[in-house]
């Protein structure tokens, strides 16, 4: 049975329609995760196969089954009250030991109405939309609202099929102010860059600039730097999810 994340390729209403797409649907900002649910003992995995324990729970049936969908979790579009904690649910990939690699994603997707009546409450599914419906959906729940882009989706698609995405790019410009170390694999090298909005670009970077901006900081100290997000947030005019472009 599949435990990793499916493949993911960035595109567009034309090149997804190309691909045989037929189904839309909303892009939500969390953490994709894998519930693992063992005759009713539920544990959730990251896309890395990180287990998140706080998030394991006992359920009140006797299911077995696994679920896959974005968690409210570790974002901050995640920490709005009315989502924080919720799993968007778009996919079932076993249900009663069975696998369902080789089924279509318009039976695993009912199967998956059906289950998660025997979910909590804090299991949501995601909706379906015809595919045609792309212009009013963008318009409507991107441009007009708050979510990052829309997924593509196959209804006969097996669960190895890609899946394609669309996110809403802005693009925006950016001081560098410091630099933080970063953890992990980026000991010693830059973490991010601490800009004079006060925003933090930790991403977009190569290992070698990461290393070579860590190690001549006056150089970059005041530059200025293009940033592409996925989101202007109204109240800051910060970027939602900043990545590092090129330097100005």
């Amino acid at each position: 049975m599949r435990t990793t994340r499916q493949t993911y390729i960035d595109s567009n209403f034309e090149a997804a329609r190309s691909q045989g797409c037929d189904t839309i649907q909303l892009k939500f900002d969390g953490w994709w995760a894998r519930w693992q649910i063992e005759k009713g003992v539920a544990r959730v995995f990251t896309r890395t196969g990180r287990e998140l324990p706080d998030f394991a729970f006992q359920a009140k049936q006797d299911i077995t089954a696994t679920i896959v969908g974005e968690l409210m979790h570790g974002t901050n579009w995640a920490q709005e009250p009315r989502i924080k904690g919720k799993t968007f649910a778009f996919d079932v990939w076993s249900v009663d030991e069975v696998d369902l690699a080789d089924a279509p994603y318009k039976d695993r997707y009912g199967i998956l109405r059906a289950l998660l009546k025997r979910m909590p409450p804090s299991f949501i599914r995601v909706e379906n939309f015809p595919i045609f419906d792309y212009s009013s959906i963008w318009d409507r729940f991107v441009d007009k609202g708050d979510y990052e882009g829309v997924v593509f989706r196959y209804s006969k698609g097996r669960i190895d099929t890609p899946i394609y995405r669309q996110k809403n790019v802005v693009v925006g410009q950016e001081i560098a102010t410091g630099f933080e170390e970063g953890e992990g694999k980026f000991v010693g090298m830059l973490g991010a860059v601490v800009c004079q909005s006060g925003a933090r670009v930790g991403g977009g970077w190569d290992n070698d600039e990461r290393f070579d901006i860590w190690t001549n900081q006056a150089k970059y100290l005041g530059k200025s730097f293009e940033v592409e997000g996925r989101k202007r947030f109204e109240e800051t005019g910060l970027l939602r999810h900043p990545n590092f472009v090129r330097w100005l």
